[in-house]
């Protein structure tokens, strides 16, 4: 079972998801079932953007620093 997200995190994720991040990565980098991320972008027809383009190097790091990020807080939390 997923952690219970924000107001601020579905937002952050249906920007992502609109942007063309997979759910299964958005499950994983907000600690979400990825059943759960598909359900509310159904109900709310979030509708990934087919047409996105590559994604620059600035916003691959930028995504790589959230999983890292998230990464170390669950390390931080297991070690606790």
């Amino acid at each position: 079972m997923g952690k219970r997200l924000t107001p601020l995190e579905w937002t952050a994720i249906e920007r992502q998801y609109r942007e063309g991040a997979p759910a299964k990565m958005l499950a994983r980098c907000y600690g979400a079932a990825e059943s759960t991320i598909f359900r509310r972008a159904s109900d709310e027809r979030w509708r990934a953007s087919r047409s996105s383009q590559r994604l620059s190097q600035l916003d691959r790091l930028e995504r790589l620093t959230v999983r890292l990020e998230n990464v170390l807080r669950l390390a931080e939390a297991k070690s606790k």
